[in-house]
């Protein structure tokens, strides 16, 4: 079966396509609009850290704190990170399907639905919690 075996150079150049592509929309999508009421909540949260928080995880404030300390507090600086992990999201997705066996059809279909997730996410400003978490959850499930 000729066909059987995938080239792992069109692999990747499909897995580094779509992670562009969703980096590139995140980036684009950036400033179409201003803060979002949940990003000023965030915000807030980043600058009085705690262990809990009830409706976000620790890790999301923790970023966002790093974040703040290094780039300081625009939309760019805000959303870059979560543009990146949902580039990353990806990136792990591609390689999983294709570490499961996957030929370059299957790889194009996983990072193609996690592209489709990029969509609404860009669009909203809630992509801080969202990405870090899908991103935290895709590097979790791949090491298993």
């Amino acid at each position: 079966m000729k066909g059987a075996t995938t080239d792992r150079r069109v692999t990747t150049s499909i897995i580094a396509g779509l992670a562009l592509v969703a980096l590139i929309v995140h980036i684009l999508t950036i400033h179409c609009y201003g803060y979002f009421r949940d990003e000023l909540y965030y915000i807030a949260c980043a600058r009085h850290l705690d262990f809990g928080y009830v409706d976000l995880a620790p890790l999301s404030a923790f970023l966002l704190r790093i974040e703040l300390i290094l780039f300081g507090s625009s939309l760019f600086a805000l959303r870059i990170f979560p543009a990146l992990a949902s580039a990353l999201t990806i990136v792990f997705a591609g390689i999983l399907t294709r570490e499961l066996g996957g030929r370059a059809w299957a790889i194009a279909l996983a990072c193609t639905s996690m592209l489709g997730r990029t969509i609404p996410v860009a669009r909203n400003a809630d992509a801080i919690t969202c990405v870090a978490n899908c991103s935290a959850s895709a590097g979790v499930n791949h090491n298993r």
